[in-house]
């Protein structure tokens, strides 16, 4: 019988896999605190359409389940701030990018918009981490979006008033994937 900590370390390790492939593979290992951190921190949001970010997290548990027959994290009530980032990942990788290892792109490139591509093992601050979600969950961070998901350079729209699959889609428009 499967003890549950290893189930939420199977399922850890399978959400570190969908975001950590290919040239970003080495950041499983240089971020594994970061990626813990991000695992624990609820996800919630205040813009009514972010309910689909939340509800693409807890599917990424259904898939989980389907690919290695295991169930994923049951005492889990709510999706976490790492589920919302690997499924919008995943979710843009397969829907709207035609490229494989889209969804580490688009993982890495939240994590650096957010400010915590410094916070590699060894150098990782859970004060500094908590006050940058904390600015990300309230939607605190500049109007360009830097310190949210997604920073682009336009002017005239403010991401902290977007839902974030807009942020997501306005972020691609300036980018070449």
């Amino acid at each position: 019988m499967i003890k549950q900590n290893d189930l939420n370390r199977d399922y850890f390790e399978w959400l570190c896999d969908l975001v950590c492939q290919g040239r970003y593979s080495k950041n499983r290992v240089r971020y594994s605190e970061l990626l813990k951190a991000l695992s624990e921190k609820e996800f919630f949001y205040f813009v009514p359409m972010d309910e689909n970010r939340k509800e693409d997290g807890i599917n990424l548990r259904y898939r989980f389940e389907n690919e290695t027959g295991l169930t994923a994290c049951p005492e889990l009530l709510s999706c976490t701030v790492f589920e919302m980032m690997a499924a919008l990942s995943l979710r843009c990788e397969e829907d709207m990018l035609d490229r494989s290892n889209a969804a580490s792109l688009i993982f890495w490139d939240m994590i650096e918009s957010l400010g915590l591509l410094d916070m590699e093992d060894g150098y990782f601050d859970q004060i500094a981490f908590n006050r940058i979600i904390s600015i990300l969950l309230r939607r605190d961070y500049e109007p360009s979006g830097k310190g949210g998901l997604f920073t682009i350079r336009k002017k005239g729209k403010d991401m902290r008033l977007a839902e974030i699959w807009y942020q997501l889609c306005w972020y691609l428009n300036e980018r070449s994937y």
